[in-house]
């Protein structure tokens, strides 16, 4: 079966691949979760 891929899926995995624990990271989307990147 294959995995349903999603932008938010695919944004999930490229910032776990960059931030370190102990890293700052800043959620500055605005709305109703409907936000493009």
């Amino acid at each position: 079966m294959k995995k349903h891929i999603t932008l938010v899926n695919v944004a999930h995995e490229l910032l776990a691949e960059r931030l370190q624990p102990g890293d700052i990271a800043i959620d500055a989307t605005v709305g109703n979760g409907y936000d493009t990147l």
